[in-house]
């Protein structure tokens, strides 16, 4: 199973809170589950004129 993970849930597990969305994804990474993040942007023509 592959869990899109949001940044907010990141940022959080990363300034160490203790909140249940860190809690579920602690597990996640206790369990080893194949984890993934997206990076989403407002002007999707311009990143590809980059490439």
């Amino acid at each position: 199973m592959m869990v899109l993970v949001d940044t907010t849930v990141w940022i959080d597990f990363f300034s160490a809170r203790s909140l249940p969305h860190v809690k579920v994804l602690e597990k996640l990474i206790m369990d080893r589950e194949d984890l993934t993040s997206a990076n989403l942007q407002k002007n999707r023509s311009q990143n590809l004129e980059t490439l």
